[in-house]
């Protein structure tokens, strides 16, 4: 399950997040028509592993029962995070649990951890300046060594990114 969550949504999510969100935003790259056709196809890829998943786990309340796995964690993670940068981005597409009851449970079940949700609850406190070091101080920190990868982009998408 673990290598599944891995491969299968996982690696895609955070592509299509790099892609679909910080390429326009946060760095300010000229690939609005790119991101979109990658999130796009992303979406689906993502969309469709996750219900590959979610038949074939017992899913009470867990992936694999009563208990939370390694793998529960991991998909929770996953979860936590397409929740909170669809808040960050404005960008609902990136909650994955939106309109799946399945996840949506799921993601209460852990979130009612009392661990999990100590944790939560200081994130929450955090949004704000997760926003502003995204938007007003990641792209200038990271922009001399973003000069390859802008050459590497217009390269494969033929303008100025």
């Amino acid at each position: 399950a673990n290598d599944f969550l891995t491969f299968s949504i996982s690696g895609p999510f955070f592509n299509w997040f790099v892609v679909g969100a910080y390429y326009p935003q946060a760095f300010k790259f000229k690939t609005e028509r790119e991101s979109e056709i990658y999130s796009s196809w992303s979406l689906i890829m993502i969309k469709g592993a996750l219900g590959r998943l979610i038949g074939s786990a017992k899913m009470s309340p867990f992936l694999l029962g009563p208990d939370p796995c390694l793998a529960d964690f991991h998909l929770f993670h996953i979860l936590e995070l397409g929740k909170t940068f669809s808040q960050i981005f404005e960008m609902p597409l990136l909650n994955l649990m939106a309109k799946n009851e399945a996840l949506q449970n799921f993601y209460t079940a852990m979130s009612s951890r009392t661990s999990t949700r100590e944790i939560l609850q200081a994130q929450a406190g955090e949004l704000a300046l997760t926003r502003h070091e995204i938007f007003e101080e990641f792209g200038k920190a990271m922009e001399d060594s973003l000069v390859p990868a802008r050459a590497a982009l217009k390269a494969l998408f033929g303008h100025e990114v």
